[in-house]
């Protein structure tokens, strides 16, 4: 996924690069030590589309970029039309991203299939 920010276009990777970066960003910690499985705790903000999430995928994704042109973009997002569309759309196509990424596709597979069983078995109570 390539995004274009204050007109340069950035490549977006989903790999070990990624995980590494999201791990050390936004790892669980336990005892003071960071655990890493920061995909698993970061991904139903994602899919939330939360603001930091979404910003926190960015960042890591490419380590050119810094937060504070990302701030830039994302407030942009929000601003540039009335009904949040451009950011709904953004939010869509990085999910998309996280989808089919090198190492985020399999997290992103399983913890989708476990909201999908809560959400079964809060509907047979």
């Amino acid at each position: 996924m390539k995004v274009t920010i204050d007109n340069k276009d950035y490549e977006l990777n989903f790999g070990m690069g990624f995980v590494r970066a999201l791990n050390k960003a936004q790892g669980m910690i336990v005892q003071e030590v960071n655990i890493g499985n920061a995909i698993e705790k970061t991904l139903p903000g994602l899919l939330a589309r939360d603001p930091e999430m979404l910003e926190a995928y960015v960042l890591c994704a490419n380590r050119d970029l810094t937060q504070r042109n990302v701030d830039k973009f994302i407030e942009n997002l929000v601003l540039s039309d009335e009904d949040g569309q451009a950011f709904e759309e953004f939010a869509d196509k990085l999910l998309d991203a996280v989808k089919e990424g090198t190492m985020t596709r399999l997290p992103f597979k399983k913890a989708t299939q476990r909201v999908e069983e809560y959400q079964a078995k809060k509907a047979e109570d």
